[in-house]
């Protein structure tokens, strides 16, 4: 079994760059490659309207039930409110398995309707209010955010489950695993996902030395990165082929209760 825990819906507004990944794509993807399953985020909720975006992830999910699985995306703090309600209704409404919050300054190629959101931290207190809701509906989250706002975060809503995306590796910690591992070493609700620019000999093995196999999960960020480069990251590892599996779709699995 092999689970994506980490895919996007939606283009990336360069689309001479990357591709559009609509649902049929996304199902195409895992015909490619050979999946069974795959979480994705809106990249429109991501950038412009979370609330559209969202409902666009929504009708994925119908269209390809139990293959697409979806996260809810919510962004600015302009509308505090409608963010925690939004996360509610999707979750336990429209069957969002897990929340998604890109957090941390960063470079867009073009304007934003909301400026903010190039400053998100996850570590403020406004956000703290997203986690623990996603905590009380015990559904994970996705951060893109640094290894020391991931910690902070997880410190003081220690019931949510937080996924560092990347293993740290963003636009302000490029590169920078180890720390995202020393990091994890410290906090056990803290999940790795591999999928990132990262391509440093040792990594995937360093993690399951330090932490265990159990702490990790396999994730591709398609339609950004290559899917294949991710995925040789885990299978070319020298871990046991236990630990291959559960990184690549058990422990995903076993945290949205996939198996129940």
């Amino acid at each position: 079994m092999i689970i994506d825990a980490h895919a996007h819906l939606g283009s990336w507004s360069k689309e001479e760059f990357f591709p559009v990944a609509t649902a049929d794509w996304l199902a195409s993807y895992l015909d490619l490659m050979g999946f069974d399953k795959l979480i994705a985020s809106s990249l429109l909720a991501i950038f412009y309207d979370f609330h559209e975006g969202n409902l666009a992830v929504v009708e994925a999910t119908r269209r390809y039930k139990g293959r697409i699985l979806g996260y809810v995306t919510v962004t600015t703090s302009r509308f505090l409110d409608e963010a925690i309600k939004e996360v509610e209704e999707m979750v336990t409404k429209y069957g969002m398995v897990g929340v998604k919050i890109y957090s941390t300054p960063l470079y867009h190629p073009v304007p934003m309707p909301w400026p903010e959101v190039y400053y998100l931290h996850i570590d403020e207190p406004w956000m703290y209010r997203i986690v623990e809701k996603a905590a009380e509906l015990e559904v994970p989250v996705l951060a893109h955010a640094t290894p020391e706002d991931c910690l902070n975060v997880a410190k003081a809503v220690p019931d949510a489950t937080i996924i560092m995306a990347h293993m740290g590796n963003t636009q302000i910690a490029r590169g920078d695993w180890n720390k995202a591992i020393m990091v994890a070493e410290s906090c056990k609700n803290i999940i790795l996902d591999t999928c990132s620019s990262t391509v440093d000999m040792g990594f995937v093995e360093r993690a399951v030395e330090r932490l265990g196999a159990e702490r990790i999960v396999f994730g591709s960020d398609v339609p950004l990165f290559d899917p294949w480069c991710q995925l040789e990251k885990v299978k070319s590892a020298e871990i046991d082929e236990e630990d291959k599996r559960l990184i690549l779709g058990e422990n995903i699995a076993r945290i949205l209760r996939l198996e129940e």
